[in-house]
């Protein structure tokens, strides 16, 4: 037996903050932080592409839409979970929990999406599934409602951890909405480079890329900004943006790279100089940005541990025993 003082086994109080390792890849189980990272990125551009094409007729943007957030949000989000046969937990408190509201709002909308694109498959096209029939434009407009929903949730959902004070911005909400109408209009534009496929609204798309990107760009500022002054650990936070570990990621793939210069090509593309060559690096530079924001926005979420000063005194002297 091996006698060890209580105050080893007591954790002492810190100084700084500490990173928060369940949504991140720091924590134990790193693959399954990196994957609900990038369900937070496909949960964002893919039902933007869904209300893109919804609102401008482009059916198969409709369809990829769905795919990513199927396949991006909806399976990594399976994987993640601890306990699969427990998940249907998660919607029982849409009431009191966000994530439980974030769960039926993904439900409905891949949902009635799936229902939307029926119609690629000729058995379902009839009815209120056929193309172009009335039926058909209430599921769409339904399906894009819910599409908006999923998008902004974990802008709600961030907001209200007021453990984590750089994530306690309702700033978040507008920047997720700003965020998924460019990446909805960056993956439409990508999607009109295919061969063969024709996005009739690309113009449209084209002159409103900007708007969207100066959004981002202000609503970012403004975000941190109001961390800056919002105490010690929110400021930590925003110092490893600009100045510390991730300052490389944030000011270079998402301030310069993933606004700045898609703003310029996209620019000169309205201008007229060569804009089949300048729209596709111009989009894949967009989302690659808005990836690397989620990354950084997790991975500096800091908060102040918790401790009991009168259980961590030095003066603590008792004995106890533990096998070893």
């Amino acid at each position: 037996m091996k006698q060890v003082r209580i105050d080893s086994l007591l954790e002492p109080p810190q100084d700084g903050a500490a990173y928060q390792r369940e949504w991140t890849t720091r924590g134990q189980c790193r693959e399954k932080g990196l994957l609900l990272e990038m369900a937070l990125f496909a949960g964002m551009v893919g039902p933007g592409l869904y209300a893109v094409s919804a609102l401008s007729g482009f059916s198969l943007g409709m369809l990829v839409g769905l795919a990513i957030v199927v396949l991006g949000y909806g399976l990594p989000h399976v994987v993640f979970l601890g306990r699969m046969e427990r998940s249907w937990r998660t919607v029982m408190r849409p009431g009191s929990s966000w994530i439980s509201r974030g769960s039926i709002i993904a439900g409905a909308f891949m949902a009635l999406a799936a229902l939307s694109v029926a119609h690629y498959l000729p058995p379902l096209n009839t009815g209120l599934l056929q193309a172009g029939s009335a039926g058909h434009g209430v599921i769409v407009k339904a399906a894009t409602v819910g599409a908006v929903l999923l998008a902004v949730y974990p802008g709600f959902m961030f907001s209200v951890v007021r453990a984590i004070p750089f994530w306690n911005s309702m700033l978040l909400i507008p920047l997720f909405g700003a965020q998924t109408v460019g990446g909805g209009l960056a993956l439409a534009l990508m999607l009109d480079c295919l061969p063969g496929v024709t996005f009739a609204a690309r113009l449209t798309a084209l002159a409103l890329e900007p708007v969207a990107l100066l959004a981002t760009a202000a609503l970012i500022a403004a975000h941190l900004y109001s961390r800056w002054r919002a105490g010690q650990t929110a400021r930590q936070s925003s110092e490893m943006l600009i100045l510390g570990t991730y300052r490389r990621l944030f000011i270079g793939g998402v301030v310069l790279a993933g606004l700045a210069g898609p703003l310029l090509l996209t620019a000169l593309a309205l201008a007229g100089a060569a804009p089949d060559l300048l729209v596709f690096p111009a989009t894949v530079g967009q989302l690659g940005g808005i990836l690397l924001f989620k990354y950084c926005l997790l991975n500096v979420g800091l908060y102040n541990p918790i401790y009991i000063p009168r259980l961590a005194r030095p003066q603590t002297c008792a004995i106890v025993e533990r096998s070893g």
